[in-house]
């Protein structure tokens, strides 16, 4: 029976990943923006450090699976594109769903003088939404589903491969 992964490679890249994990989650500790910088008429969120920390965190813990793996395991150009196509579609709806919450149950909510930051108080939640990795899985996507996608092929309906003429 072949093993799908050898022993260096398993070892070392759950080393590199659980450092980038832990490298991800030590941000706070380093001084860069001790503030709340992400405020607005409805308040402040949390700090910067945190959001920064738990965003980055996300993506060291869903992103290297998600570009390492399927190509290691021989998935298909095709496989890797439909789970590119599932996690945007996935991050769109969620992205979709803040949106929508801000519109249908904060907006009529909102006194008169917040209402015009809407779009802003969506940014906000989106970017204090930590519990959810919405925008990494989106982008995630995205970024398989542009890179596995198909292919154009290198035969026109003309019959020249590669811009050289067949005779």
């Amino acid at each position: 029976m072949k093993t799908v992964f050898g022993f260096r490679e398993l070892v070392m890249g759950s080393l590199l990943w659980a450092g980038g994990i832990l490298a991800a989650l030590a941000i706070p500790s380093l001084v860069l923006a001790d503030d709340h910088s992400i405020c607005g008429p409805w308040g402040c969120g949390p700090s910067t450090d945190a959001l920064v920390a738990m965003h980055l965190a996300w993506i060291a813990a869903i992103w290297p699976p998600l570009f390492f793996l399927p190509w290691r395991l021989g998935w298909s150009r095709k496989t890797i594109s439909r789970l590119g196509a599932l996690l945007a579609i996935g991050g769109f709806a969620g992205v979709l769903a803040v949106v929508m919450w801000q519109w249908i149950v904060w907006r009529p909510t909102a006194n008169e003088f917040i209402r015009p930051y809407t779009w802003q108080r969506c940014g906000f939640v989106l970017a204090g939404a930590v519990d959810w990795p919405t925008i990494q899985a989106l982008v995630a996507g995205i970024v398989l589903w542009v890179h596995a996608g198909p292919r154009p092929n290198p035969v026109d309906s003309v019959g020249r491969e590669a811009a050289i003429d067949v005779k």
